[in-house]
């Protein structure tokens, strides 16, 4: 079965790969489970390999590059302030620095959107 994002969201996969509305993804890079979760949540959708992908939805704005603020808090938590703006500054280097660990893991995971698992 052939898997890509749905046109309104962004995906990104447990290696860390972010893909793009409407890319196609390596189900490689996913366990079935996971791939099912993820369908049924709407963040990815299944298709023909020859079809055209599908138009964008009517009535919602659609997000064409999706967020680079999506780490995993848990993945961050207990890092030092040092640590958090340096992957502040890597991603983007016009964010001010943070004073504050809390608030620069909080910048980082902003648009976070767990899955259950």
């Amino acid at each position: 079965m052939h898997y890509r994002v749905t046109q309104d969201r962004g995906c990104q996969s447990p290696t860390g790969v972010v893909y793009a509305p409407g890319q196609k993804i390596d189900s490689g890079e996913f366990d079935q489970g996971l791939l099912d979760r993820l369908v049924a949540k709407g963040f990815l959708e299944t298709y023909e390999p020859n079809a055209a992908p599908p138009p964008a939805p009517a009535g919602r704005p659609v997000r064409t590059i999706p967020s680079i603020w999506v780490m995993d808090p848990a993945g961050i938590r207990g890092m030092s302030l040092d640590q958090l703006n340096i992957m502040i500054l890597e991603l983007d280097d016009s964010v001010d620095l943070f004073e504050d660990a809390d608030e620069a893991a909080a910048w980082l995971s902003k648009d976070y959107e767990e899955i259950a698992v």
